[in-house]
């Protein structure tokens, strides 16, 4: 992986949206590098919620929940810390637009296939930096079944990997670097005993 998708948002998006912040600053940086991992999730899930979230004008991030307030809520009171939940869901409304256009340009393309294909790619930081009290809440949205999912992709070996994608990998030849390294060895030993 050539770069990491969740720290170019915190680097490129966390900065617009809490540009005029001035109260409980590190809280809301902290929801929304928590929020990231879930928004990438919750796409890779349902790749129409990207689709649907850009269509908005505000996009809110109950859409990412199904709608389901009480699930937002919970949400907004996990990710909140000391900050108010009315601020953070502010600033992960806030943050979602920047954050869509952020894979688009990463992408090259606003098509749902290419962002699913650019979001598959990082799953495995992305998994990695999900919050662990998220999983219930996930699991709700019906995003965690495919989160289990791509855990469970994860953890085959990359030949089982490579063989169901269609392409088998081919060693790297290892016994051709070993006998040209000893052809060397053995032409130099030579040489030294000619001169």
């Amino acid at each position: 992986m050539s770069f990491n998708i969740i720290y170019l948002l915190q680097q490129q998006v966390t900065p617009i949206v809490l540009a005029e912040e001035k109260e409980d600053f590190l809280f809301k940086k902290q929801a929304l590098t928590d929020f990231y991992p879930i928004l990438l999730s919750a796409i890779n899930a349902k790749p129409e919620l990207f689709e649907k979230l850009r269509d908005q004008v505000q996009p809110d991030i109950t859409e990412i929940f199904d709608n389901n307030l009480e699930t937002t809520q919970q949400v907004l009171n996990y990710i909140s810390g000391e900050a108010s939940t009315e601020d953070v869901n502010t600033i992960l409304n806030a943050s979602l637009g920047p954050s869509l256009n952020l894979l688009v340009s990463e992408a090259g393309s606003s098509d749902i296939q290419v962002i699913g294909h650019l979001i598959k790619g990082q799953m495995p930081l992305v998994l990695n930096a999900l919050p662990a009290w998220s999983d219930d809440l996930l699991r709700i949205s019906g995003i965690r079944n495919s989160v289990e999912e791509v855990r469970e992709e994860l953890k085959k070996p990359e030949e089982l990997r490579a063989t169901r994608s269609g392409k088998k990998k081919k060693p790297f030849p290892i016994q051709y670097v070993v006998v040209f390294i000893l052809a060397v060895l053995l032409f130099m030993v030579v040489k030294s005993f000619l001169e």
